[in-house]
């Protein structure tokens, strides 16, 4: 609970989870209780009208009761609940690759790359090929270029087949998935084997 003691003669308020009333724990913690206040009172707006105190508190239902006094000594007490909702999580869409890691050799002939994402997401697939020549310059081609549907477990495969194998080409594959309206990209790159 929070429990909330203003006092309109010094513009003070202490705001302090207590599990027991406020003049147990007044008495029984008076150290701990002046250095709560003084942290609590920086995260406070305090006026002769009103205060309001903002913290980073975790979702759930909180009861709050205040009692404030004016100078001449007389109280209003009033009591009350809210509620902090659960901080929306980003909303992501998954995009793996199973079948081969970053970086890794492949055979001469077709290749088979396989991943996973959400079920039924549109996958947007470019694999270009750069070989050296004469290890002088780069002679770039475009291998596949395509869209395809994951399956209703997220699962997607596509294969390709480059028109010239040469040692040591480089395949940069990317892969875009799109669900509604997220979209996650991600790259795989695998070497043609020596």
């Amino acid at each position: 609970m929070l429990q909330c003691q203003f006092d309109c003669r010094c513009f003070a308020v202490c705001c302090l989870p207590v599990r027991s009333t406020a003049s147990d724990w007044y008495s029984d913690y008076p150290q701990l209780r002046d250095e709560f206040c003084a942290l609590t009172y920086r995260a406070c707006q305090i006026t002769p009208q009103f205060f309001n105190y903002r913290a980073n508190l975790q979702p759930g239902r909180y009861p709050v009761e205040v009692t404030a006094r004016d100078l001449t000594g007389n109280a209003l007490h009033h009591a009350w609940t809210f509620a902090v909702a659960p901080h929306a999580a980003a909303a992501t869409l998954p995009l793996q690759v199973l079948s081969h890691a970053n970086n890794a050799p492949v055979s001469g002939g077709t290749t088979e790359v396989r991943g996973r994402t959400a079920p039924d997401a549109k996958v947007d697939v470019r694999v270009q090929g750069t070989a050296s020549v004469a290890g002088l310059f780069g002679v770039t081609q475009q291998i596949c270029d395509q869209s395809l549907r994951a399956d209703a477990n997220g699962n997607f495969a596509f294969s390709f087949r480059p028109q010239y194998v040469v040692p040591g080409t480089r395949y940069e594959k990317t892969m875009n998935a799109t669900k509604a309206e997220l979209n996650t990209e991600t790259k795989l790159v695998l070497f043609q084997q020596q």
